[in-house]
């Protein structure tokens, strides 16, 4: 079991705290048929609210591919054991985690918060769904060529890719806001070789994995993406000076 390690920090460990919390984020949920979406996944205070308008246009599927950026191991791996969260566990897709013929590590996703924080906002959507939690320690081009003939190969049709990343960390906010509406606008054409071309030269944390995005997007059939929120941690945690900035994408 793959216990939480952020509950109580980055979001409530409290159940009702954290309902009321997901609640205020996602409002009145209007799912919408999409194939990808780029999520943030920062500590809720910051980045929630944005999330949360993702995450109310979700669609209920039986699996979500959630991929996201590994900040300590320098891996791809992907776990086959349940996650737990205060709201309960979340089983693992094991039919497709065999197919992909990825390194099974359940070690190196213990503490990385690029998995963790989408799934309270789907235990709160949906009551009968599985993951298959997929991290990148490794972003380069064979990298996301390797995971994205996996995906492509063993996803059904009643899946959903998750993209978990930040976008700009650590800037003055009106740079943050310049760099990532340059670095979106690739994502919005599913210009996945030109949207790597310019988040190489940023700070955006999870760039394999919404080149995958993408990728599957297109794969699934999608002929745009839409930004649907973005905000900086200025908008919500203070401080202008040095920002995290957040963008909520579905491609559809």
């Amino acid at each position: 079991m793959r216990e939480p390690a952020k509950a109580g920090s980055w979001y409530p460990s409290d159940p009702r705290a954290l309902e009321e919390l997901l609640r205020s984020f996602i409002g009145r949920p209007e799912p919408r048929l999409l194939t990808s979406v780029v999520v943030p996944h920062a500590g809720y205070a910051c980045s929630g609210f944005t999330a949360g308008k993702v995450f109310s246009i979700l669609p209920k599927v039986a699996t979500y591919i959630i991929i996201g950026p590994n900040h300590r191991y320098p891996v791809i791996s992907v776990s086959n054991e349940p996650w737990l969260t205060p709201l309960g566990k979340v089983s693992v897709n094991t039919d497709i985690v065999d197919a992909l013929d990825i390194d099974v590590n359940n070690d190196a996703n213990k503490e990385d918060n690029s998995i963790e924080l989408q799934l309270p906002f789907l235990q709160f959507l949906f009551d009968d769904f599985e993951i298959v939690p997929i991290t990148m320690g490794l972003q380069g081009p064979e990298s996301i060529q390797r995971v994205v003939a996996a995906i492509k190969r063993v996803a059904d049709e009643n899946s959903v890719l998750i993209a978990s990343s930040d976008f700009t960390h650590y800037v003055p906010e009106h740079v943050a806001r310049t760099t990532d509406q340059w670095v979106i606008e690739p994502i919005l054409k599913l210009e996945s070789r030109e949207f790597l071309a310019r988040a190489r030269s940023t700070s955006v944390c999870g760039f394999a994995p919404i080149a995958i995005a993408i990728e599957f997007a297109k794969h699934k059939g999608a002929k745009q993406g839409e930004l649907i929120d973005y905000s900086t941690s200025a908008d919500t945690c203070g401080d202008s000076t040095a920002v995290v900035g957040y963008a909520g994408i579905i491609m559809a």
